[in-house]
């Protein structure tokens, strides 16, 4: 039978939540580990990043308005006439692509 330590040597990928603490642990007990943050968490930060950016840039962009929820809904569920308009509000969008990875970055 194998020690702790050669047990947590083998371990090669570890998918966790961006929590400081969850990466700190990791680091310190699986130093050799890819680290993988989940989808959930991810897509959190983007649509936080997102949202803040409609927020700010629909007083430019007045077709941002009451948008908010056409974003966070999964395009396949979405009727045909709201993926044309989520498609319009991407187009719009792009030109604040900047914005939106200043703010995902920061």
């Amino acid at each position: 039978m194998g020690t702790v330590a050669a047990y947590l040597e083998q371990i090669e990928e570890v998918c966790c939540d961006m929590s400081p603490a969850f990466f700190r642990g990791i680091q310190d007990y699986f130093p050799q580990a890819e680290i993988t943050f989940d989808a959930f968490h991810i897509m959190k930060l983007v649509n936080k990043a997102i949202n803040e950016v409609r927020i700010r840039e629909k007083k430019k962009a007045p077709d941002l308005k009451h948008t908010k929820y056409l974003w966070l809904k999964n395009e396949s569920s979405l009727k045909d006439d709201k993926k044309e308009r989520l498609m319009d509000l991407v187009k719009t969008i792009k030109k604040h692509e900047e914005s939106i990875l200043r703010r995902f970055h920061s």
